[in-house]
């Protein structure tokens, strides 16, 4: 699960999370009950507790920046041979993408707008 946030946000959604980093620790789920969860969510944890370790412990949790994103989608739209059919398709994908991720608010990004 890919976490996409404004730069100075990461540490803070990891503590939101209960986490200190991506890596869930083993005594999470003994957490949770301290949690304030969905009634749905508490009930569905509370019946199965085996699965509910099994599926924490597989989870793989990263998070990065919207400029980091933004830099490494830059980096591989830079990389792409443009002679070829597909990368063109790629190229242009990744443009698109980055146009409306500059256009878009609350991203941290500095586009040069006020």
């Amino acid at each position: 699960m890919l976490f996409i946030l404004p730069a100075g946000a990461i540490n803070w959604h990891w503590r939101r999370c209960g986490l200190s980093g991506p890596e869930i620790d083993p005594g999470f789920t003994a957490c949770v009950s301290d949690l304030r969860l969905p009634r749905g969510i508490r009930k569905l944890i509370d019946s199965h507790p085996d699965e509910w370790s099994s599926v924490l412990s597989r989870l793989k949790l990263a998070a990065i920046s919207w400029n980091d994103l933004q830099d490494c989608l830059q980096r591989v739209a830079n990389d792409l041979d443009q002679s070829l059919a597909g990368d063109q398709t790629l190229y242009r994908l990744i443009e698109g993408f980055l146009a409306q991720l500059k256009l878009h608010r609350d991203t941290g990004i500095d586009t040069g707008q006020s």
